[in-house]
């Protein structure tokens, strides 16, 4: 996560708005949000982690294509 903040700070706008790394920053984002909410077991929990799942196959067959 270190690389991609400072990579950010280096870039600026040109990082945030490559679809490579919005997907990995979503992704980073919906698994920290399966993890906080691992206690209660809602529909929003389970949405994260459908939505985390998607996002990581998608980052995969990105890398794939590499």
């Amino acid at each position: 996560m270190w690389p991609r903040l400072l990579a950010c700070g280096v870039q600026k706008w040109k990082y945030l708005f490559s679809f490579y790394n919005a997907i990995a920053w979503s992704l980073m984002a919906t698994t920290v949000g399966f993890i906080a909410t691992m206690e209660q077991h809602c529909v929003i929990h389970w949405r994260f982690g459908w939505i985390a799942m998607f996002l990581a196959w998608i980052n995969f067959i990105m890398y794939l294509r590499r």
